[in-house]
C-alpha cells in the first residue's frame, strides 16, 4: 500500500467521527468568572449603590394604616350561638373580601378621600383574612399617613353600609379601628440594595455568557478534539509560566506519544505547521527536535518556512546559508551533513546533538522551490542520512507553501494556539491539509492556561502525558 493510499484511509477515519457541536462546560464558565471577578465586584457594588441611592432620594417614603372587621355569629333567643350562622359567616368571608374591592365600594371611597378613581384606591389596598377566623383585615399604604388612615376608615364604613343596604347583613363589627402612624414602612433600603447587587451580578454573569457564546477561539483540549475531529497529542502551557525542566518533560512525553502513534509505519519525517504565524510552531519544532536528538543519534531540524524563517533566531545561530543555498548545489553534494550548510548543536549538559539546517538566503519564489523535484530529491537524501527529520513548515492558512512540504512528510503535527485564531480558520486549514491527502497525526495545543486545565478530565500534560492533569 503506497503512502497516498494510507493517508486517504486516515482521512476517511477522521471524517467519520461525529463531533460538530460546541459545548460550553461548567469549567469554562468557572474559569472565565475567575478571570472576570473584578467585573462581578464592580457591577455588584455599582448595582447595590445605585439601587440604594435611588431608593433613598427618588422613591418617596410610604406609610401604612390598617383596621379589621369581624363577622359576628348570630345568637338565638335562648342566648346560644347559632352554628348555622357560623358556617354562613365562614363562607361569607371570601365574598366579603371580594366585594370590598369592587368599584361600587371604592368609587365612594375615592370621592370621600379625594383620590382620582376606584383603581387608584384599589392599588393602595390589601384585604386579607386570618385563616380559620371571620376576621378581615384592611390595609392601605400611601405616601401620606393621614390618607392611608382615611382610606381604610372609608373603606370599612362604606363596605358595612353597602352590606346592610344591599344584602341586609348587619352582623359586621369593627374589631380594630384604623390608626394614624408616622412610622415608615417603605421603601426597604436594605432589600433594594441587595436586589441592586443581584441585578449587577446577573448583568456580569450575562456578560460572561456572552463572551463564551461569541468567542470563536479554541480554548481547551476538549474543544480542539471535538471541533477538529482529531486527537490532541500534547498540551504545551504558556511558556513564561513554565520552567525549562517542566518544558523538557512535556516535549519528552510529546515525543513518546508520537512514537506510540506510529504503529506499523515509522514517522521518519515529521512536519510541524499551524494556521497562521506566531502560534509557536517554530519553538515547538525546536524543542521537540531536541527530545528526538536526546534519544536518537542522527536528527535534523529543517526550517522550510522560507518566507518568515525563525529557527535561527530561536536557537541564536546564523542564517547566512541554509536550505536555499544547499538546493542550488544539491547535485554536487554527496552528504547533506558534511555539506557545510548544516550546523551542529551539541549540548553536553542536556545530552543531545542536533543537526540544524536553517532556511538560508531569501528567495522570491518559495512555493516553486518547495514543489520542485530538487527539493524532493533533497528530502530523499536527508531520509537516507538521518534517523528523523523534523520540519518547521510554513503556516497553512497564509500561503500554499505548506502543502508540498506536508505531502513529503510522513506525518504532520498541527499546532493550535489557545485563544488566538477563530475556529473556522483553524478548521479550514485542517481541511485543506486533508483534501491534499496529508496525514495529520494530531494536534499540539499551545499556550494552554495551566490553571484552567487543572482538574479537567481527559489528557493532561506535564510529567504525566496522557491521563488526568494533576496539581503540581
Amino acid at each position: 500500500m503506497d503512502k497516498m493510499s494510507r493517508r486517504s484511509q486516515r482521512t476517511v477515519v477522521h471524517n467519520t467521527r461525529n463531533t460538530e457541536t460546541d459545548v460550553i462546560d461548567l469549567f469554562e464558565i468557572f474559569d472565565l468568572v475567575k478571570k472576570k471577578l473584578l467585573v462581578f465586584i464592580i457591577l455588584g457594588v455599582l448595582g447595590s449603590l445605585g439601587a440604594g441611592l435611588y431608593t433613598k432620594f427618588r422613591i418617596p417614603s410610604t406609610y401604612a394604616s390598617s383596621g379589621s372587621i369581624y363577622l359576628t355569629p348570630i345568637i338565638n333567643q335562648t342566648g346560644i350561638v347559632d352554628y348555622n350562622s357560623l358556617y354562613s359567616n365562614s363562607r361569607l368571608v371570601e365574598t366579603a373580601m371580594s366585594m370590598m374591592k369592587k368599584d361600587n365600594v371604592l368609587t365612594v371611597v375615592a370621592e370621600n378621600t379625594g383620590m382620582p378613581n376606584a383603581s387608584s384606591v384599589r392599588s393602595t389596598l390589601t384585604v386579607s383574612n386570618e385563616e380559620g377566623t371571620e376576621i378581615i383585615t384592611i390595609k392601605s399604604v400611601t405616601t401620606n399617613p393621614e390618607l392611608s388612615k382615611q382610606i381604610v376608615a372609608e373603606t370599612i364604613d362604606t363596605f358595612i353600609d353597602k352590606m346592610k343596604e344591599n344584602l341586609n347583613v348587619k352582623n359586621i363589627e369593627i374589631l380594630d379601628a384604623p390608626k394614624l402612624s408616622y412610622q415608615k414602612v417603605g421603601p426597604n433600603l436594605f432589600k433594594n440594595s441587595i436586589m441592586g447587587c443581584m441585578a449587577g451580578l446577573a448583568i456580569a454573569f450575562g456578560y460572561v455568557l456572552f463572551l463564551l457564546i461569541t468567542d470563536s477561539r479554541i480554548k481547551s483540549r476538549e474543544q480542539a478534539e471535538s471541533y477538529l475531529n482529531m486527537p490532541v497529542i500534547s498540551e504545551v502551557p504558556k511558556w513564561k509560566r513554565t520552567n525549562q525542566f517542566d518544558l523538557d518533560e512535556i516535549f519528552r512525553h510529546m515525543r513518546t506519544n508520537i512514537e506510540f502513534m506510529q504503529f506499523d509505519e515509522k514517522l521518519q519525517v515529521i512536519n510541524i505547521t499551524s494556521t497562521v504565524k506566531n502560534e509557536g510552531k517554530s519553538t515547538i519544532s525546536y524543542n521537540l527536535a531536541k527530545m528526538y536528538a536526546a534519544k536518537y543519534d542522527k536528527v535534523l531540524l529543517l526550517d522550510c518556512d522560507l518566507r518568515n524563517p525563525s529557527t535561527h533566531s530561536i536557537m541564536g545561530i546564523s542564517n547566512n546559508k541554509g536550505l536555499t543555498n544547499l538546493l542550488m548545489e544539491l547535485d554536487s553534494i554527496k552528504s547533506i551533513h558534511d555539506s557545510g550548510y548544516v550546523q551542529s548543536i551539541d549540548s553536553t549538559s542536556s545530552g543531545y546533538k542536533l543537526s540544524v539546517l536553517t532556511a538560508g538566503k531569501s528567495i522570491p519564489n518559495p512555493i516553486e522551490v518547495l514543489s520542485s523535484s530538487r527539493f524532493s530529491a533533497f528530502m530523499e537524501k536527508a531520509k537516507s542520512e538521518y534517523d528523523y527529520v523534523l520540519i518547521d513548515c510554513p503556516p497553512v492558512g497564509l500561503v500554499a507553501d505548506a502543502i508540498p512540504v506536508s505531502n513529503i512528510a510522513d506525518g504532520t503535527l498541527f499546532v493550535v494556539s489557545c485563544d488566538e485564531n477563530c475556529k473556522k480558520a483553524i478548521k479550514t486549514s485542517k481541511e485543506d491539509l486533508e483534501r491534499n491527502g496529508i496525514n495529520i497525526v494530531g494536534v499540539i495545543l499551545n499556550n494552554v492556561d495551566s490553571k484552567a486545565s487543572r482538574n479537567r478530565k481527559g489528557y493532561g500534560y506535564g510529567y504525566y502525558g496522557y491521563g488526568k492533569t494533576n496539581e503540581e
